[in-house]
């Protein structure tokens, strides 16, 4: 006969014995916390229009030449990244961000495109279809020539 359920011992696996598991609580209790922060950061509708990373980042995408910042403009940009109350290693990222951006986004002759617009035109699937094949036919001649040198040097 099984032992009735108030019998059993039940304690956390991990814990020492004796232990309330208070710990294991108080983490997983942080935890919590942390996912709460993160879902509730998720739905942040977007920046402030005063925040100081968003009017440096304005401030410096009009500076930029390219990609390209002058040692002078830097300066400038640095001191009105201080006088809207940022560290100097916070203006130096959002400047950093904002060239790396200009980098990898070419500029288009100051037309606003819309998030959606594409980029590159699709290739026509026939069109991709004959060079697959050309190589393939050209591996397995390749195969068979050096197939044949093997047979015929036995």
């Amino acid at each position: 006969m099984p032992p009735a359920p108030s019998d059993f011992n039940l304690r956390l696996v991990g814990l020492p014995d004796g232990s309330n598991g208070e710990p294991w609580r108080a983490m997983q209790n942080a935890k919590l916390a942390v996912m709460k922060e993160n879902r509730l950061a998720a739905h942040v509708s977007g920046l402030d229009p005063g925040d100081p990373r968003l009017l440096l980042a304005a401030q410096t995408h009009s500076r930029l030449q390219g990609a390209m910042l002058t040692p002078e403009r830097r300066a400038q940009l640095l001191k009105a990244g201080r006088e809207l109350g940022m560290r100097p290693f916070e203006s130096s990222l959002v400047i950093a961000v904002m060239q790396d951006r200009a980098r990898a986004e070419p500029a288009v002759d100051d037309a606003v495109l819309p998030a959606n617009f594409p980029t590159t035109v699709p290739a026509d699937p026939e069109s991709v279809v004959w060079p697959r094949w050309f190589a393939a036919i050209a591996a397995a001649l390749v195969v068979a020539g050096l197939l044949l040198r093997w047979l015929t040097s036995l």
